[in-house]
Parts: structure tokens; sequence; C-alpha cells
């Protein structure tokens, strides 16, 4: 029999058998709710693996029928999340915590949910506790890198760089925190620390480093290095694809990262297309950022199309909200 069949059918035997105890007085006298349950989990996680986020959810959901379980609650949390259903996953994550106050993988999920919101403070007080719960690894390396991309979003510099130090302490291996980082060495213009950042993250993982490829780009354009920058730029768009696919970043962030290596390729017009991509994908908490644009403008030789790509993204901003966020003359 094909698998894909034989787990349908699965599915639907479970679904159907729970139905008769749906009722917490029945659980009782079930004596395989447990092992249904967790059937029901495997065939949703597997569901989920596979990028099935409906069929995942409403597996996740018939478990929970059987017998309620924090895991579960905090998968079909996650799976709620990659939905943009962040009320759901809220409310899952919070089921999850009452069912298992410790649970620290559903702490640093909530926080990650809040800040989407840009709800901040909720968002470090979960990673402030899944920091707390956790062993020292890379499960805690994680909850640092997250509390310190709230930190930074806060112009929490300082702190953001001890989280990012700290996590990278816990896991040398972890290429996230030392994009991260680099992003914040750039912002801080610390071209050399962001340059060494950017780097070992390219030496990581250099099949989606898309966004350290755009840095090392700036960094050798700002220091008028016009082959070794042009070199990176080209690296960026060579890379988009699989970061596309792997979605370590928001689509619009992805199409925006296309849009200036285009923009530094001298390709204009590619550059205002990719950034209508990304401004049809941008969802309502996101917001137009400048930093890299001002970071270009105040090259010696800035790229000739970036006056028509600023206009562009400033009549946007103001179509958005009416302002002009990170904007400078």
């Amino acid at each position: 029999m094909n698998p894909e069949i034989a787990r349908e059918r699965l599915a639907v035997f479970l679904r159907r058998h729970r139905r008769f105890f749906h009722r917490r007085w029945l659980r009782g006298f079930y004596g395989d709710a447990v092992p249904h349950m967790w059937s029901l989990f495997d065939l949703a996680f597997g569901a989920h693996e596979r990028k099935e986020l409906g069929r995942a959810s409403e597996l996740y959901s018939s478990a929970l029928r059987v017998l309620p379980h924090p895991w579960a609650y905090n998968n079909r949390g996650i799976a709620r999340a990659e939905q943009k259903d962040l009320a759901g996953a809220l409310a899952d994550y919070d089921r999850a915590i009452e069912l298992k106050p410790d649970y620290a993988t559903a702490y640093n999920n909530r926080g990650l949910a809040r800040a989407e919101q840009k709800d901040l403070a909720g968002a470090l007080a979960d990673y402030d506790r899944a920091i707390e719960l956790f062993p020292d690894g890379p499960e805690k390396a994680t909850a640092y890198n997250n509390r310190g991309a709230a930190r930074a979003e806060q112009k929490d510099l300082a702190g953001a760089l001890a989280d990012y130090d700290r996590a990278i302490e816990l896991d040398p291996q972890d290429a996230t925190a030392y994009n991260n980082r680099a992003d914040v060495y750039l912002e801080l213009k610390d071209w050399e620390s962001a340059r060494s950042d950017y780097e070992r993250r390219v030496a990581l993982s250099s099949e989606d480093a898309l966004n350290a490829c755009l840095g090392l780009g700036i960094i050798a354009w700002r220091h008028e290095k016009t082959e070794e920058a042009r070199r990176w730029f080209e690296s960026a768009l060579s890379v988009w694809d699989v970061s596309w696919k792997r979605q370590r970043h928001s689509p619009a962030g992805l199409w925006e990262s296309k849009a200036i290596a285009l923009l530094c390729l001298g390709r204009t017009e590619d550059a205002l297309q990719a950034l209508e991509q990304s401004l049809r994908l941008m969802q309502p908490h996101e917001v137009i950022e400048f930093s890299r644009y001002d970071l270009l403008a105040a090259a010696s030789h800035p790229p000739e199309g970036l006056p028509a790509v600023r206009r562009y993204l400033e009549q946007a901003a103001e179509r958005r909200d009416g302002t002009v966020p990170g904007a400078q003359g």
C-alpha cells in the first residue's frame, strides 16, 4: 500500500475513535488514551515536517481531544505561528505552560510570538524564563540569541552583544548568532568585528548566508573595494533561492535583501521590482528599515541607483503609516 494512503487511513481511524473519548470524564475509562494520543501526535509531527501546516494543526487538535499534553499544545502553537495565527499560537503556548510550568521550549516559542507582535517586554520576560530553565547547550544558546534579537530591536545594543556572546560561547556552531552579532557590529560601524562574524557565518553555512554576503558586500563598498563588494553581492544573489526555501528571514526581508544586492550591482530596475515584491509581502508589524541604505549612502561613491530606490521606499513608508522610519538626511 502507498505510505501516504496508509497514513491517511490511520489518521481517519484514530480521529474517528477519539470522538468517543473527547469528554474529560470518559478518559479515565479509556485505557488506550495515551498510545492513541501519541499516534495522532506522531502523524501530526510528520505532517508538520512536510510543511503540511493545516493538516498538522488538525492532527495536533485531534491528539489534544484524546488527551491534553503540553508537547501537542506547543507544537500546534508552532504550526499556528508558521501560518501567522499568532493569537492562536499564544493561546497554545499559554496552555502548554499551564500544563507544564517548567517547559522551557514553550517559553522560548511564546517569546518568539510575542516579539513578532512587537510585545518586546513580554518576549524578554519569556526569554529570561527560558534561559533559567534550559540546561547549558544549544537550546539555551537559542534562547540567548532570541533575547539578543529583542534587545537589538529595542536598541539595547550592548545587551544584545552580551547575549550573542553568550549564545556563541554555549554553541560555537550557531551560525545565526554570528550573523546577528555581525548585524549589531555593522550598525555600530565596527567594520572589522562585523567582517569577522559575517565570514564565520559564511564558513558555517555558506549555502544560505544571504545576509552575511550582503553585509560583507556593504563593508567592502564602504572601504572602496568595488570588485570584492561585487563578488559578495553576486554571492548573495546566488544563495537567494536556498535562503527563500529555508525562510530564516521574513519573505519581505528576503526580497529586500535581493533588492540591495541588485542595486549595488547596477540593476536598479530589477531592484525596484524586488522591492515591490517585498512591500507586497510585508506584514503589518514589519517596518521599512533604512539603515543599510544609509550605510551605502555614506560611502565615497554610493550606488548610482540609490536615490531612486530611496525615494521609492520613502513614498512606500509614507503610504503605510505616514512616517519614514529611520530616514536620515
